[in-house]
């Protein structure tokens, strides 16, 4: 019996729309076989595993907002812990 991923991460970049600031539609995830290693992921995530995991160079915006999820008994994604990420010039 094949068995299903239990835990993933996402992420969301942070977007103005008019004076506010918010986060966008998920622009990445990947998927765990257990949520421990989601939670892990989450906690040592850096710019460039974000930019790795949405497939794509993210704008040089001032923050992600990174999720993990876990999967409940019905097999629907619920989120579990989320922390937003910073870039800092270093010029």
């Amino acid at each position: 019996m094949e068995q299903k991923n239990q835990g993933k991460i996402s992420i969301q970049q942070e977007e103005k729309q008019g004076d506010q600031l918010v986060y966008g539609p998920i622009l990445g995830e990947r998927e765990y076989l257990y949520f421990s290693e989601a939670k892990e992921s989450l906690e040592s995530l850096t710019w460039e595993d974000a930019e790795q995991i949405c497939n794509r160079k993210l704008l040089p915006d001032p923050s992600i907002l990174t999720k993990a999820w876990r999967r409940d008994e019905s097999g629907d994604w619920q989120p579990h812990d989320e922390r937003v990420l910073l870039l800092f010039d270093d010029k």
